[in-house]
């Protein structure tokens, strides 16, 4: 295979990996049968894993400002907001 597919085929497979993340992030949020503990620690843990591969991404942060906001924990909710603002307006 061509050096270059092979870079394509991979930077896809990074990008779908990331939004595969996020989404099972918003899974577990949606979750009904598991414990609140477990839906809480696997929903942190997929958005911050995406947030690992993928830092400079503000949609990560306005997932995880959703998630602050359905808990009601206000201050995380703005500072994700502002994070991902941040990011968007290239500051």
């Amino acid at each position: 295979m061509e050096p270059l597919k092979l870079l394509e085929m991979l930077q896809l497979s990074i990008l779908l990996m990331l939004l595969c993340f996020r989404k099972i992030g918003w899974c577990y949020l949606r979750d009904n049968t598991k414990s609140d503990e477990i839906r809480k620690d696997e929903i942190m843990k997929n958005f911050k894993y995406a947030l690992t591969l993928e830092p400079d991404e503000w949609s990560h942060y306005n997932a995880m400002a959703s998630y602050y906001s359905i808990l009601n924990l206000i201050d995380l909710e703005i500072d994700s907001y502002n994070k991902g603002l941040k990011l968007v307006l290239n500051e």
